[in-house]
């Protein structure tokens, strides 16, 4: 909008614009004189104006919608549409400010992708349609035994739960349900995590480096020496498959002082993101990866560190998972002594093992390091801890 020396203070500053799916007699606009959003509708022959009371213009949408549709006094089932009180409609507000505190960087970018998918995947079909005032514990409790007939795994039955209940906290932080429902409890024993021993890792480094050699392939994929490094670079860092599969060379930065290590710092954990720090060996893993990179033409900073002519990380991480399967098929490893599956995870799980059997018993440090809590390293790996193996 073309500015002008004899403009009114208090003239538009922004276009005037209309709102998607509302008659043209609504719009919303600025003006010089008011840091806010305004509304303007046309009603029986006049317009009406009114301050929306908000800087934020995706805020200033919905309340001009009311507006609107105080102006015009609409029926309380033609509000019901247009207020969105559909499940959907509060799902895709609620995923929506959840993507602009990924922007601000105020959330890890995965919390958006898990939302989507739980989403997209069971939610959606089975609730999307319902106006949210109707979804009470009844309602709750079929959407759960529809989860469990399907034979999903609990975690996932846990987080597509989790979904639906931060779709109801959104809404009821946005008066339009009065109270929250009751949630379904899923009772289950805590899944201990398979992982390798000492000798048990040595004894899978050598079947990679023996599949490689062979050349193994797996669905038309050669088992590439990268297998080999993100299994140390795992075990010398604790991160998770998710965070490794998005790992690049600028996330890392080789310390030197009182001890060599890597510290490496990402955006996108699963939880928090403070900075990760590797073990002394690690460094020398990362060492010979970038070797390794630079004569196949990568190993720079904005390159992945395993796969990375695999622009698609989805499909990277999918190949190395299955790759990894593979092997351990190969060496009849794909459960502990204990009948505990093993996943490209159990790496994970091992790193963790290694730290408080060197006698790390800091279970604090071990946390912050591995990005999780105290309670989540006794509950699903120290477990395994016996009181001669210490010793």
């Amino acid at each position: 909008m073309k500015s002008s020396p004899h403009r009114h203070p208090c003239s538009a500053t922004t276009p005037v614009e209309t709102i998607r799916g509302y008659p043209t007699t609504l719009r919303i606009f600025k003006i010089g004189c008011s840091p806010f959003w305004y509304a303007r509708v046309f009603v029986h022959g006049k317009y009406r104006k009114c301050s929306l009371k908000t800087e934020n213009k995706t805020e200033a949408i919905d309340r001009a919608k009311l507006f609107f549709m105080e102006q015009f006094g609409i029926q309380a089932t033609v509000k019901q549409q247009l207020t969105g009180q559909r499940f959907s409609t509060i799902a895709e507000a609620m995923m929506a400010a959840d993507e602009r505190k990924v922007r601000r960087g105020e959330r890890s970018e995965s919390l958006a992708t898990s939302n989507r998918y739980a989403y997209e995947r069971h939610v959606k079909p089975a609730l999307g349609h319902m106006d949210v005032k109707t979804i009470n514990y009844a309602v709750l409790e079929r959407f759960l035994n529809d989860l469990e007939d399907r034979e999903l795994s609990v975690s996932s039955i846990r987080n597509f739960l989790s979904f639906t209940g931060k779709v109801l906290k959104y809404a009821h932080r946005l008066d339009i349900i009065d109270r929250l429902p009751q949630m379904p409890m899923i009772k289950s024993r805590d899944g201990i995590r398979g992982w390798f021993s000492e000798a048990e890792y040595q004894r899978l480094l050598a079947g990679i480096d023996a599949a490689i050699s062979s050349g193994m392939a797996v669905r038309h994929v050669a088992v590439q020496p990268d297998l080999r490094f993100l299994a140390e670079i795992m075990v010398a860092t604790m991160l998770r498959p998710s965070d490794v599969k998005l790992l690049q060379h600028r996330h890392i930065e080789i310390v030197e002082g009182k001890r060599l290590y890597l510290r490496i710092t990402t955006s996108f954990s699963k939880t928090i993101n403070s900075p990760v720090v590797s073990t002394a060996e690690g460094v020398a893993v990362y060492q010979r990866l970038l070797a390794y990179q630079a004569d196949l033409g990568f190993g720079q900073p904005d390159d992945y560190l395993f796969y990375p002519q695999y622009s698609n990380r989805k499909h990277a991480s999918d190949i190395l998972r299955r790759q990894f399967a593979a092997v351990l098929d190969s060496l009849s490893m794909r459960q502990s002594p204990q009948g505990e599956p093993r996943t490209l995870y159990s790496l994970r799980h091992s790193a963790i093992m290694f730290a408080i059997l060197r006698g790390d018993t800091n279970l604090l440090k071990i946390a912050r390091n591995a990005r999780t809590s105290p309670d989540m390293i006794d509950r699903f790996y120290a477990r395994h801890l016996t009181a001669e193996m210490g010793d």
